[in-house]
């Protein structure tokens, strides 16, 4: 652009026809070469869209209980199984798979040693985790994705004209060396999209569980729920209100594309929104547009514009998602909801950990049979939602985002029913904790082909850190809302603080063991497990 202007602008003589012709005849060149050396580089020997892949090992499935380990399929474990790892995938007689070359797992070279990428397209992204790499002895912030030994970053993408425009610091997963840890996996995608994630649980339910009549078989975790886009679940959830009194239930309908809470309208019993839903399902096709209140958000002052409108309807089109309205414990009037955290510490073997989290708890007063627009936030627990319109302090947040060990006294002060069993009454947080960890092994169980999948690892082995969220009813059964591929790190409230502050630094550690072990295993085979690192984990 400079030598364009050069061209076409004289002191002397100002512009020229002459000038911009030369101008224009430069810039179509420059952008002639740069064209071809484009297609050069994405057709090449080692071009920017060449895929890497990695042979996977004999699977077999391990749960560990306390020291010892048991053979045994996941689906058959009892749910008062005290397992600190919560699944393990390796070869049937030991955790030491074999999938990058004969000599074994990718040594890190000299230079790299130590060494840590958290950008994203060049750009930091999280002051927290580079403090916590940056204490480990002899460890070191370098600005090259490729040249990093532990990489963190918010996306990888193999799509040349995206890197291009968004700086040298990207990463592709053709790029990735063998030897590196990044915190990604190729079909991550589908456990964070609630859409795509139903459709999995959906395939594996119904293909692993008992059918139940005519109805969508679910995981016993999830609430009722029906993809409105798919024609046998969408005449599912018809027969549902028509025939057996859903019109008089109440139900959530979500924008699967979409989190921080937005996205999500209440359907209340016998509602006019409910009713509209109703006959709109009808026809053969229902665009977004055609509700009337398709493009309210949690804020119902918030305004959409024309154009908004336009977009939201393009991108989410019929993808529409309803699912059961579950009434859920209090804490101290106020609905709540449990974000915790699991570990993708190896998908070569698959060894997940689970982790403690928050709670986090809506700061308007809950009722749980108003659903008016502007009781909303009631039903809303995010906390970009609760702090939502200015209101965030640090007073707020800190009563927005509470701890576990708060919660000990919630679970102690519920109903204690007579169905309820000795060492529920005895321990009730423990008991919600080990449910949730069942209920993760079964979403883990259902996407270890899939998602969690060795092939979808660029290099030797990866690691991957996500969330989930759960709703407690007030018998303490426990209920999935969603899992998120890299949750918030924003450490700014005292109990998330409280909880990063140990689960962070050995995360890192546990990956870094994961690795030591298995590239040592090539010269003197050993187990991977147990992980001394894994303390809080």
């Amino acid at each position: 652009l400079p030598t364009c202007r050069r061209y076409a602008f004289s002191r002397t003589s100002g512009f020229s026809e002459m000038g911009i012709f030369r101008a224009f005849i430069w810039l179509v060149l420059s952008y002639g070469i740069a064209t071809t050396l484009l297609f050069v580089r994405l057709h090449g020997k080692d071009g920017i869209l060449a895929l890497s892949s990695s042979a996977s090992g004999r699977l077999a499935v391990l749960l560990l209980n306390d020291d010892t380990i048991n053979r045994k399929r996941i689906r058959d474990a009892p749910s008062s199984s005290t397992s600190k790892a919560l699944t393990c995938y390796g070869t049937s007689e030991q955790l030491i798979p074999n999938n990058s070359t004969a000599g074994g797992y990718s040594a890190v070279p000299s230079k790299s040693v130590g060494t840590f990428y958290v950008m994203n397209f060049g750009r930091r992204i999280n002051d927290f985790i580079e403090k916590v790499l940056d204490a480990r002895p002899g460890y070191r912030s370098i600005a090259v994705a490729k040249e990093a030994s532990i990489v963190w970053t918010k996306m990888v993408d193999d799509d040349p004209v995206l890197r291009l425009a968004l700086g040298r610091g990207s990463l592709s997963y053709s790029e990735v060396q063998p030897w590196q840890r990044i915190n990604h996996v190729r079909n991550k995608q589908s456990l964070n999209d609630k859409d795509m994630f139903l459709a999995r649980i959906h395939e594996y339910a119904n293909r692993n569980l008992q059918s139940s009549g005519d109805r969508i078989r679910e995981a016993w975790f999830l609430p009722e729920s029906y993809r409105l886009h798919v024609k046998a679940e969408k005449e599912a959830f018809l027969h549902r209100v028509d025939y057996e009194n859903g019109i008089n239930e109440a139900w959530v309908c979500k924008d699967p594309t979409v989190d921080r809470g937005e996205g999500v309208a209440m359907l209340g019993p016998g509602s006019d929104r409910l009713k509209e839903l109703r006959m709109k399902l009808t026809d053969e096709f229902l665009p977004v547009s055609a509700l009337s209140w398709y493009n309210r958000t949690a804020d119902p002052s918030a305004e959409v514009s024309d154009a908004s409108s336009k977009q939201f309807d393009k991108r989410l089109r019929n993808r529409l998602i309803v699912q059961k309205y579950i009434p859920t414990l209090q804490w101290q009037g106020h609905k709540f909801d449990l974000r915790v955290y699991w570990l993708v510490a190896s998908v070569s073997p698959l060894l997940v950990y689970y982790h403690d989290g928050i709670a986090r708890v809506s700061l308007t007063s809950y009722n749980p049979t108003d659903f008016a627009d502007e009781r909303i936030k009631s039903h809303l627990t995010n906390v970009a939602q609760s702090l939502s319109g200015g209101n965030e302090t640090d007073r707020l947040l800190n009563l927005a985002t509470r701890s576990f060990d708060d919660l000990k006294f919630v679970a102690s002060d519920t109903k204690r029913s007579s169905h309820f069993e000795s060492h529920i009454k005895d321990d009730p947080l423990g008991y919600v904790r080990q449910r949730i960890k069942d209920a993760l092994t079964f979403v883990v169980d259902a996407f270890r082909e899939t998602a969690l999948n060795p092939d979808g690892c660029p290099a030797d082995n990866c690691y991957v850190f996500f969330g989930a969220d759960f709703m407690l009813d007030e018998n303490l059964n426990v209920w999935m809302t969603e899992v998120q591929y890299g949750p918030n790190l924003a450490v700014k409230a005292k109990a998330k603080e409280h909880v990063f502050k140990k689960l962070v630094p050995e995360m890192f550690a546990i990956v870094d063991e994961v690795r030591e072990k298995q590239v040592k295993s090539a010269e003197v085979a050993a187990p991977l497990l147990p992980l001394a690192s894994a303390k809080t984990w």
